[in-house]
């Protein structure tokens, strides 16, 4: 029964996926932006909204391990897992703006976390990312969604 479920599962999951990926092709083509931007935005946002509820049932009960390798391990999976998969099936095309903005914005979102993490540094306390840093994890990524959808929106 359990193998009847987990392919169940992935029935859903790629069908699912290829709605997702038509529809924002779809909105691109109407709102006029690059098929990039509504992969950084809406995209995004659709395919993160599962693993923010994880994440917050795990932390409101108390398991937050579970939040932060979530998030490490989301991002490596994405990064290894999922973009060299894409990779072998079909030779990815990279704009000068993903090196030249989008990759230094990851790299210093890492730094960043990096730095919220090790409170030892600063405070001499135990490892924690705490409400303060929450607030500014979601200013950057609030600007960073303005930086981008204005970018957008000029182009």
């Amino acid at each position: 029964m359990g193998w009847l479920i987990l392919v169940g599962g992935l029935v859903v999951l790629l069908v699912g996926g290829e709605a997702l990926v038509r529809g924002a092709t779809s909105l691109a083509r109407s709102l006029g932006v690059s098929s990039m931007v509504i992969g950084m935005t809406v995209v995004a946002f659709g395919t993160s909204a599962p693993e923010l509820g994880v994440n917050v049932a795990a932390a409101w009960k108390g398991h937050t391990a579970i939040t932060f390798g979530n998030v490490v391990g989301s991002n490596i999976a994405n990064i290894g897992l999922v973009l060299g998969l894409t990779a072998i099936v079909r030779t990815l095309q990279i704009h000068r703006s993903i090196v030249t903005r989008k990759i230094p914005v990851m790299l210093a979102a890492t730094a960043g976390m990096i730095l919220l993490g090790s409170d030892w540094v600063f405070r001499r306390a135990p490892d924690v990312i705490d409400s303060l840093d929450g607030i500014l994890l979601l200013l950057g990524f609030a600007i960073l969604l303005v930086l981008t959808v204005r970018s957008a929106l000029r182009s």
